[in-house]
């Protein structure tokens, strides 16, 4: 199998998803620790780039529900 090949299959695994929703929560508890135990102020970009975020991780729970499904994968 090619990269290419190996990566699509990849992508239709729960595997895939649930990898991308871990680290999304990983990456946003980081963020709030460093805003409310280490008291540092979050500036503009933060922000958006927190929102975004919350966006890719609404997608990958859409994929991780239904990973095989092309329209879900789609939608996320």
């Amino acid at each position: 199998m090619t990269l290419l090949a190996n990566i699509k299959a990849f992508s239709k695994t729960r595997w895939s998803w649930g990898l991308l929703l871990l680290a999304i929560i990983f990456f946003e508890l980081c963020a709030l620790f460093f805003q409310h135990v280490m008291q540092l102020a979050p500036c503009v970009m933060c922000i958006y780039e927190r929102v975004a975020m919350f966006g890719i991780g609404g997608a990958a729970l859409i994929g991780l529900i239904n990973p095989k499904n092309t329209l879900l994968r789609w939608l996320g």
